[in-house]
Protein backbone atom coordinates (compact mmCIF):
# COMPACT_ATOMS: atom_id res chain seq x y z
CA UNK A 1 0.00 0.00 0.00
CA UNK A 2 1.31 3.41 -0.99
CA UNK A 3 1.21 6.38 1.32
CA UNK A 4 0.19 9.77 0.07
CA UNK A 5 2.96 12.25 -0.36
CA UNK A 6 2.44 15.57 1.23
CA UNK A 7 3.08 18.54 -0.96
CA UNK A 8 5.93 20.63 0.25
CA UNK A 9 4.71 24.06 1.27
CA UNK A 10 6.56 26.58 -0.79
CA UNK A 11 7.45 29.74 1.09
CA UNK A 12 7.09 33.03 -0.68
CA UNK A 13 10.30 34.70 -1.79
CA UNK A 14 11.41 37.42 0.69
CA UNK A 15 12.35 39.80 -2.11
CA UNK A 16 8.82 39.54 -3.48
CA UNK A 17 7.38 40.29 -0.01
CA UNK A 18 9.64 43.34 0.33
CA UNK A 19 8.55 44.69 -3.08
CA UNK A 20 4.92 44.29 -2.02
CA UNK A 21 5.65 46.08 1.27
CA UNK A 22 7.30 48.97 -0.58
CA UNK A 23 4.25 49.24 -2.88
CA UNK A 24 1.94 49.32 0.15
CA UNK A 25 4.19 51.94 1.80
CA UNK A 26 3.94 54.12 -1.32
CA UNK A 27 0.14 53.79 -1.34
CA UNK A 28 0.00 54.88 2.32
CA UNK A 29 2.30 57.86 1.71
CA UNK A 30 0.22 58.97 -1.30
CA UNK A 31 -2.98 58.57 0.73
CA UNK A 32 -1.52 60.46 3.71
CA UNK A 33 -0.40 63.42 1.61
CA UNK A 34 -3.73 63.44 -0.29
CA UNK A 35 -1.99 62.74 -3.62
CA UNK A 36 -0.32 66.15 -3.78
CA UNK A 37 3.21 67.46 -3.34
CA UNK A 38 3.97 68.09 0.32
CA UNK A 39 5.91 71.28 -0.45
CA UNK A 40 4.00 73.10 -3.20
CA UNK A 41 0.65 71.27 -3.30
CA UNK A 42 0.94 70.25 -6.96
CA UNK A 43 -1.42 67.37 -7.75
CA UNK A 44 -0.32 64.07 -9.27
CA UNK A 45 -0.28 64.06 -13.10
CA UNK A 46 -0.94 67.82 -13.23
CA UNK A 47 0.20 69.61 -16.38
CA UNK A 48 3.37 71.64 -15.85
CA UNK A 49 4.13 74.96 -17.58
CA UNK A 50 6.58 73.17 -19.89
CA UNK A 51 3.78 70.86 -21.11
CA UNK A 52 4.90 67.74 -19.25
CA UNK A 53 2.97 65.83 -16.61
CA UNK A 54 4.10 66.06 -12.98
CA UNK A 55 4.46 62.53 -11.66
CA UNK A 56 4.80 62.64 -7.89
CA UNK A 57 7.42 60.56 -6.09
CA UNK A 58 7.44 59.06 -2.62
CA UNK A 59 10.58 60.00 -0.72
CA UNK A 60 11.98 58.49 2.50
CA UNK A 61 12.85 61.22 5.00
CA UNK A 62 15.22 58.94 6.91
CA UNK A 63 17.23 56.70 4.59
CA UNK A 64 15.59 53.59 3.19
CA UNK A 65 18.54 51.65 4.60
CA UNK A 66 17.26 52.25 8.14
CA UNK A 67 15.23 49.09 8.80
CA UNK A 68 13.21 50.63 11.65
CA UNK A 69 11.64 53.36 9.51
CA UNK A 70 11.82 51.75 6.05
CA UNK A 71 8.11 50.81 5.85
CA UNK A 72 6.76 53.49 8.22
CA UNK A 73 4.41 55.85 6.31
CA UNK A 74 5.35 58.74 8.64
CA UNK A 75 8.87 58.45 7.22
CA UNK A 76 7.57 59.29 3.74
CA UNK A 77 6.72 62.47 1.90
CA UNK A 78 5.13 62.87 -1.53
CA UNK A 79 7.04 65.26 -3.78
CA UNK A 80 6.86 66.67 -7.29
CA UNK A 81 10.01 66.16 -9.42
CA UNK A 82 11.36 69.67 -8.74
CA UNK A 83 11.11 69.24 -4.94
CA UNK A 84 12.28 65.64 -5.04
CA UNK A 85 15.45 65.73 -7.17
CA UNK A 86 15.71 68.43 -9.79
CA UNK A 87 15.06 71.81 -8.15
CA UNK A 88 17.52 73.92 -6.17
CA UNK A 89 15.31 73.40 -3.13
CA UNK A 90 14.86 69.65 -3.31
CA UNK A 91 15.19 66.81 -0.84
CA UNK A 92 18.01 65.13 -2.80
CA UNK A 93 20.05 68.25 -3.58
CA UNK A 94 19.84 70.03 -0.24
CA UNK A 95 19.57 68.08 3.00
CA UNK A 96 19.90 71.35 4.97
CA UNK A 97 16.94 72.93 3.16
CA UNK A 98 14.79 69.81 3.51
CA UNK A 99 15.44 69.48 7.26
CA UNK A 100 14.78 73.21 7.79
CA UNK A 101 11.55 72.94 5.77
CA UNK A 102 10.40 69.91 7.79
CA UNK A 103 11.28 71.63 11.06
CA UNK A 104 9.28 74.71 10.05
CA UNK A 105 6.15 73.11 8.57
CA UNK A 106 5.98 69.55 9.99
CA UNK A 107 8.07 69.38 13.19
CA UNK A 108 6.08 66.45 14.56
CA UNK A 109 7.10 64.28 11.59
CA UNK A 110 10.76 65.16 12.09
CA UNK A 111 10.63 64.41 15.83
CA UNK A 112 8.85 61.06 15.25
CA UNK A 113 11.38 59.97 12.65
CA UNK A 114 14.27 61.05 14.88
CA UNK A 115 12.87 59.05 17.81
CA UNK A 116 12.10 55.96 15.73
CA UNK A 117 15.48 55.82 14.03
CA UNK A 118 17.13 55.04 17.38
CA UNK A 119 14.88 52.04 18.11
CA UNK A 120 16.08 48.45 17.75
CA UNK A 121 15.83 47.25 14.16
CA UNK A 122 13.40 44.41 13.36
CA UNK A 123 14.69 41.33 11.58
CA UNK A 124 13.50 41.90 8.02
CA UNK A 125 14.71 38.42 7.07
CA UNK A 126 11.98 36.88 9.24
CA UNK A 127 8.81 36.18 7.24
CA UNK A 128 6.61 36.59 10.34
CA UNK A 129 7.94 40.11 10.92
CA UNK A 130 7.32 40.95 7.26
CA UNK A 131 3.77 39.56 7.52
CA UNK A 132 3.05 41.75 10.58
CA UNK A 133 4.36 44.83 8.77
CA UNK A 134 2.18 44.01 5.75
CA UNK A 135 -0.88 43.56 7.96
CA UNK A 136 -0.27 46.94 9.61
CA UNK A 137 0.14 48.66 6.23
CA UNK A 138 -3.07 47.13 4.90
CA UNK A 139 -5.16 48.49 7.77
CA UNK A 140 -7.14 51.56 6.79
CA UNK A 141 -6.98 54.54 9.10
CA UNK A 142 -10.19 56.28 10.02
CA UNK A 143 -10.57 59.72 8.57
CA UNK A 144 -9.48 61.16 5.26
CA UNK A 145 -5.71 60.94 5.69
CA UNK A 146 -2.84 62.03 7.82
CA UNK A 147 -2.93 65.71 8.82
CA UNK A 148 -0.42 66.59 6.14
CA UNK A 149 -0.66 68.33 2.80
CA UNK A 150 0.40 71.70 1.49
CA UNK A 151 2.20 73.88 4.03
Amino acid sequence: MRTKRKKKVRLENKAKIRRRLLRLWKEKVRWGWKNQCGVCGRKDKELLPNGKLAILNCHHIESERNQVTRYDPVNGILLCPSHHKFGKESFHRSAVWSMAWLKKFHPWILSLVERKRMMAAPDLNDREVLARIEEALKRRRKGRGLPLGKA
